[in-house]
């Protein structure tokens, strides 16, 4: 990936000086262009230096343990492909969110857009956060020591935040949005900013208004990570399931997704996960909401799940693209037991669907049945329309096709 040499030499030499930590090597050039710079670690450490946390690292770590197990066991929904959510601690203005295949690259970014990385893993049976170690220099002696306070709070905002987006039913009691345009050196970036009802702040780690003190009546006793089983046959849910938590499916093999044993009913659990706010409950709730407006991507994705279940399919939510379109890709089972890879483009009127995003589902739908005797059905959903080229290639992959007009009169006359 060649470097903008007309940045700024700061940037250039923190990134040649310090290089970059092996979590921000992986795939890289699909989250960050030659233009973008990590925050100098220098600046970073002095920036966080004060950063204390209202507890201890232990429980810290534990908070962060337990809001990841939740997002890994009550998702239904994804993230836009490079969200932006406002943050305001330390320098940092923003995190900018990418998911892949259950990996999430959490960027804290500042003004100048330079990031620092968090990443987050819900792919394994045991759910991790993960960042570059930060440094301070103890107040007593004035020796260096490890910033591990600095480091649990940025792994808890990402973690509050990305289990937010995953798992709560109503999203937009959370976030609204703006439209944000900025100058980063010579760039023109336009962008949708989610802003979210909490002040980042020092983290609240006591027992919260209306949370158990024990987590008896709302949470496990133990968590149970997920796992391969025998059986004759595993049914087209478990294989998504499956590929999803980035499980290889055997022969004679079914898939059992994460889940929690105890302490109250499985659905319970998971209509108390949907119904709050993780964010609210650890950071301090604001009294008004930021200005902005309703986030049309929540909408749009309720809507395709909403249809898909209208028509008596089972909706199992993979993740968001990664180029960036605001789409998403579902995994239905209908009625009966045929399987589907359904794409989602919420695009403007005026952007029409391609040929392109029909190939590439072709393409999602070959991945999804590897090692399956069966073969998947395709479908897109669009908020705009499709070009002649795309449905005549939709035609010869026999896979159906749902434009704009067409949801607003499906959902309408369901009373969706």
């Amino acid at each position: 990936m060649p470097i903008d040499l007309n940045a700024r030499l700061l940037d250039i030499e923190s990134l040649w000086n310090g290089g970059l930590e092996i979590i921000d090597l992986i795939e890289m050039g699909l989250r960050v262009s030659g233009t973008e710079f990590p925050t100098p670690f220098e600046l970073l450490c002095k920036s966080l230096v004060d950063v204390r946390l209202d507890g201890s690292v232990e429980e810290a770590e534990h908070r962060i343990k337990q809001l990841l197990n939740e997002a890994q066991e009550a998702r239904q929904w994804s993230i836009p492909w490079g969200a932006r959510v406002e943050v305001r601690f330390g320098h940092f203005v923003a995190l900018r969110i990418f998911e892949r295949y259950g990996e999430f690259s959490c960027h804290f970014l500042d003004e100048k857009d330079r990031y620092f990385h968090v990443a987050i893993g819900l792919g394994d049976s045991q759910p991790k956060a993960v960042s570059q170690q930060l440094v301070r220099l103890n107040p007593d002696t004035g020796e260096p020591e490890w910033n591990t306070e600095a480091e649990c709070a940025l792994k808890l905002i990402a973690a509050a935040i990305v289990r937010d987006f995953l798992v709560v039913e109503e999203r937009e009691t959370l976030f609204t949005s703006r439209r944000d345009r900025r100058r980063i050196g010579a760039r023109d970036i336009r962008s949708i900013i989610y802003l979210p009802r909490v002040r980042y702040s020092s983290a609240l780690l006591e027992q919260r208004p209306g949370e158990p003190a024990d987590g008896s009546s709302h949470r496990a006793r133990h968590s149970v990570a997920p796992h391969l089983r025998r059986a004759t046959v595993a049914s087209a849910a478990q294989r998504f399931l499956a590929q999803r938590y980035g499980f290889s499916l055997p022969q004679g093999f079914t898939f059992v997704r994460p889940h929690e044993r105890g302490g109250g009913t499985e659905l319970e659990r998971i209509r108390v996960y949907r119904s709050r706010s993780a964010s609210r409950m650890i950071f301090e709730a604001l009294e008004t909401a930021p200005e902005g407006t309703r986030p049309a991507w929540f909408d749009f994705e309720k809507d395709c799940a909403r249809l898909l279940r209208q028509c008596g399919m089972q909706v199992i939510h993979q993740s968001a693209n990664r180029d960036g379109d605001g789409g998403v890709d579902l995994y239905a089972i209908d009625a009966d037991g045929g399987s589907w890879v359904v794409q989602c483009k919420c695009w403007a009127a005026h952007r029409r669907v391609g040929p392109d995003v029909v190939r590439d589902l072709k393409g999602a739908i070959d991945l999804a049945d590897v090692g399956s005797d069966t073969v998947s059905r395709g479908m897109i959903i669009t908020t705009s329309t499709f070009t002649d080229e795309a449905t005549r290639a939709a035609a010869e992959f026999r896979f159906e096709l749902i434009d704009g007009p067409t949801l607003v009169r499906q959902l309408t006359s369901a009373g969706v």
